[in-house]
This record gives C-alpha cells, sequence and structure tokens, in this order.
C-alpha cells in the first residue's frame, strides 16, 4: 500500500510539474505589429520636449501653453524620484524646477545633486520666487549657481525667454 502510495504521489508531482511548464512555455502565435502610433502628450511636430519639475504643475500651464506654441513639447514630474526616473528614460536638452517642493525649500537644488551622483548631465534652470532685498537675490543666485544650476529665472517672461534661448539651435 504505501509503495503505491508513493508512486501516485510521485506521478502527481511530476504531471503537475510537466503542467507549470507548459503553462510558461513560450507562445508560437505571431505578436501582431502596431498600426498606430503609441499614445502620447506630445505634438506630433514637437522640436524639443523639455522636463519640468513641480509639485503644483497646473501653476505653470500658461508657460507650458506657450511652449506648445513654440513646438516644444512638456513632460510634467511633480517629486525628484519622479524626475529622475524620466530623466533616465528620456533625451531632455533641458529641465525646469521649483527650487522648493513641497516642504522642501531646496528640493531643485538637492535633485541636481542626485542627477549629478548618476552621471545625467542636463541643464537645469531652477524657476522660483525672487527674495525682495537685493542681498537675499544676490544669495538667490548664488546659490543656485554653486549647486549647478544652468540659470535662475524668476518670472514668467524670464523663463521662457531662457528656455527659448537654450534650445534655439534646436527650436
Amino acid at each position: 500500500y504505501s509503495r503505491a502510495a508513493l508512486i501516485a504521489v510521485a506521478l502527481l508531482v511530476i504531471l503537475s510539474a510537466a503542467a507549470g511548464m507548459m503553462a510558461f512555455a513560450p507562445s508560437h502565435r505571431a505578436v501582431g505589429i502596431r498600426s498606430t502610433p503609441p499614445v502620447t502628450h506630445d505634438a506630433p511636430d514637437a522640436v524639443a520636449t523639455i522636463l519640468w519639475v513641480d509639485d503644483h504643475p497646473s501653476n505653470n500651464r500658461l508657460d507650458i501653453a506657450a511652449f506648445k506654441q513654440q513646438r516644444i513639447a512638456v513632460h510634467l514630474a511633480e517629486t525628484t524620484a519622479d524626475a529622475l526616473k524620466l530623466v533616465a528614460m528620456n533625451r531632455y536638452p533641458l529641465v525646469i524646477s521649483d527650487l522648493g517642493r513641497g516642504e522642501d525649500r531646496l528640493a531643485g537644488l538637492k535633485m541636481i545633486e542626485a542627477m549629478k551622483q548618476r552621471g545625467i548631465s542636463v541643464p537645469v534652470v531652477i524657476y522660483t520666487m525672487r527674495p525682495k532685498d537685493p542681498a537675499g537675490q544676490d544669495g538667490q543666485r548664488q546659490m543656485v549657481a554653486d549647486a549647478g544650476a544652468a540659470d535662475l529665472a524668476v518670472t514668467p517672461q524670464e523663463v521662457r525667454a531662457k528656455v527659448l534661448k537654450r534650445l534655439a539651435p534646436s527650436t
């Protein structure tokens, strides 16, 4: 009786293993070729695609619309972690970042440092409000430059002009 039970159990194990292997065996069916382009939010005639990192992207909707009129596509990230993933997957000629995000008043500068540590060398324009006093303005510019930012913009007109200037060869 026990020998028959052992044989039955062994057969069940073998059959289960075979069934499992068949479930993961490669299919020999042909995979259809995509006949439509992938769905993206980029304009098909975009001349450049930039990344904008801001925890409140809706605040930049007018600037983004202005870039779209210039055929510049804008990808959005709300966190440094998401931005780092996107710059690892895409080739952006430029990144715009808010200086502070959430409780971290220096998130943009920390993002630049994280990009450097990963060997990512994409110019970053920090876009933020200007301190009222001249000493604060000078300190802010120096801090942003020391962190390795390519530039600082403090008004919508300034960010648009600086982006267009930096992208001029490709636009």
